[in-house]
Parts: structure tokens; sequence; C-alpha cells
């Protein structure tokens, strides 16, 4: 349901920050925006303003940068993150948490909406428009490390978009006492692995030739690691479904009357800076199985892994079961992991409702909620 976009919205609300008078907090959904006033003290912006809302992870152009004012002339680059100065990323000033910037829009002669950036014209707009081609902004992408790349082969029929929005930008997607099932979210990579019900191909795994395995990045394109010998040498994903084809065995070597696809999180030494207590090897946990294309419930999700060989224990953490809150919600996300007495912090927590269900707009209905420790830890990592 998660996509990258630079959207035009409202701002829902413009409040006085708590610890300087020459700031503000811009409310777009249940993000904050810690924005400057005017130079003359006044407020820069007001409830129902029309603006671009960037979120994090956006790499921002740097003639964008200089004109909407993220430019340091004496430096002469830019004043946002990463090693180009032009990444969006999380940040706390004056001990509020600001995720995001926002982009003030104009009115032209006819009182159509308008974006107008340097030299790049004026351009009329509407409300939820994604104006990110037009500024040239683009998701970061963080480069591939050696062990998660590899051989692929191309199976377009299977290329499927997974990715899950944040609470903060639908707040009410939930309503207050929806049954809903929460888990903790583990900060590893996507590991997608399908046994489908006929073979494939000569270089699909299992001894029908009937399983594929992929990463979110080259699941969205219809790519899959090839079952050759240097992805069984070097490649996590590879060497990580080998190992479970030889501990589940037919369980999970078969040939099925319908396809299921396992969705789970790999994680541990060398996938990302959060460790949970191992140093060289890495651990699988479940968070989503499909039948054929549809997603299955938390109890049918737990029968069918554990008809495929998984344990209760090879399931993401649960922390909850009950009726949804965004107190509730509130009180899960921070703290410490519960994998592996790992005594770090944990990313956050994943939100579904006990029956599935879909939304007219956004498709089907999850959502995850991101603690602040996690936004804010130095020396982080965010391979896909």
């Amino acid at each position: 349901m998660s996509t990258f976009g630079c959207n035009v919205v409202k701002v829902d609300d413009v409040l006085k920050h708590p610890n300087a008078d020459r700031l503000d907090i811009v409310k777009i959904g249940d993000f904050n925006c810690v924005v400057n006033r005017n130079d003359d003290g006044s407020v820069r912006y007001s409830r129902g303003d029309y603006v671009v809302y960037v979120p994090e992870a956006s790499v921002i152009p740097d003639h964008v940068l200089k004109d909407i004012g993220f430019w340091d002339t004496t430096k002469d680059r830019g004043m946002l993150s990463g090693s180009g100065y032009n990444r969006v990323k999380a940040i706390k000033l004056r001990g509020v948490l600001s995720q995001g910037i926002v982009v003030p829009l104009t009115f032209d002669a006819d009182d159509n909406i308008c974006i107008c950036v340097g030299n790049m014209g004026e351009k009329p707009v509407k409300l939820g428009q994604d104006v990110s081609e037009f500024l040239g902004i683009v998701k970061y992408e963080p480069p591939i490390p050696q062990n998660m790349a590899g051989d692929v082969w191309r199976l377009p029929e299977f290329a499927y978009h997974f990715d899950i929005d944040n609470i903060k930008k639908h707040p009410s997607l939930f309503t207050e006492g929806e049954m809903v099932w929460i888990s903790e979210k583990i900060h590893g990579t996507f590991m997608n692995i399908t046994v489908h019900n006929k073979e494939i191909g000569e270089f699909a795994f299992g001894k029908n030739k009937n399983i594929t395995v992929t990463s979110k990045g080259l699941l969205l394109t219809g790519l899959f690691l090839k079952n050759c010998e240097t992805n069984r040498i070097r490649n996590v994903y590879v060497r990580k479904l080998l190992q479970l084809l030889e501990d589940k065995g037919d369980r999970l070597d078969c040939l099925p009357a319908n396809s299921y696809t396992i969705c789970g999180e790999l994680f541990g030494g060398s996938i990302q800076d959060l460790k949970y207590g191992l140093d060289k090897q890495q651990q699988f946990r479940i968070f989503d199985v499909f039948a054929d294309r549809s997603p299955l419930s938390l109890n049918d999700m737990v029968t069918q892994a554990d008809r495929m060989g998984f344990s209760k224990d090879e399931i993401v953490p649960i922390l909850a079961i009950g009726q949804y809150s965004r107190e509730m919600l509130d009180g899960l996300v921070d703290g410490n992991t519960t994998l592996n007495s790992a005594g770090h912090i944990r990313e956050g927590v994943v939100v579904k409702p006990i029956t599935e269900r879909r939304d007219n707009r956004l498709g089907r209905v999850m959502a995850k909620h991101i603690s602040e420790a996690y936004l804010l830890r130095k020396d982080a990592t965010e391979f896909t």
C-alpha cells in the first residue's frame, strides 16, 4: 500500500514550538514538520494552507534546495543529511521530532494552486497530486551490499509491490475498538519465498523446481535469485532458503495444491546495524503468508506456516492482540526488542486487523509505527 511521493496536501494544524520562539510545528497527518517563522517573526504557515509534503528518505536536487531555503551559501552545499547534504531524514529540533519538510504553494490569477520553484516555471497542481517528478525528487536507495546482490532471472508475471505505510500518514486507517494484532517490526531485509504449485523453471529451487526466492526491490521488477553456484555461496537470501529447505524437509519442499508465498524478515550479522544478538548468523521471522495472491489472517497464517514446518517462534514477535486504540499503539512503539535478549532498541511495530480488509483508496489495510529512538540512531543502515 505504500508508495513514495511528494504530494500536494493541506496543512492540518500549526502549533507553536514549545521550546523556540521563532519555530512552529506544521502538522501533516500525524507527522510533525518543524519550520522557521518569517523574518519579522510572523507565522509562515496556517491551517488549511496548500503545501507539498516532502517525506523522509527524499533526495532533493541542489537547485530546489537553493530555492526553498535549504542551502548553505558559505559551504556551498545543502543543509540536509547524507553525503550529498540533500537527503531528508528525521531530526530532533529543540526537543521536537521533525519528519519531512514542506514547500509552500501559490495561486495564479485564476485562483489555481501552483508550484513555482526557481526557473522551472509555474505549474498548476491539484490536491493529492504527486509532484516529485516535476521537482526531480527521488527516494533514497542505499547501495546493495555484495552479500545481498546476486545473479537473477526475470519472472514478470510474479512481480509484486510490497510495502507498508506509516500510521502517521493515515491516522484514521483503523477505528477505535477494531480487533487488531500488533507485531514487532524487525530491522532486517525483506525476504520473499514462494512455493509454487507447478514447476517454474531451471533456476528455481527444490526437488520440483517450484520454489523461488527474492528481495523487496527485486520482487517489484519481477526479478528472482537464480539457483546457481555463485548465489549458493554468497547470497544471504539463497543461503537462508537452502538452510530452511534442509530444516523443513518435505513440509516446505513440496508441490502444493495452491501456491504459497512466505514473506519475512531476514536479520542478524551482516544485514543491518541492529544485530539482535547475532554477530555472524542470520535468523528469519515470518510476518505474512499469501495463498496465491490473497493474504491470510493471523490464525490462518500461523496454521499454514506450521504445515510448512515453521514453529510459532519463527513468526515475528506478537506484542498485542486486542481492540485498537492509538494509545495502545503508541505505548508499544518504543522500548527494546523482544528478540534474543539483544537489549537494543526496537524499530517499531506493525498493526493489522484480525480480519483482513481493504481500503478503497489505500488497498490492503496495515500500517507501521516507527520509534523515535530508531529514527534518530547513529550509524544507521537501511538496506531493503
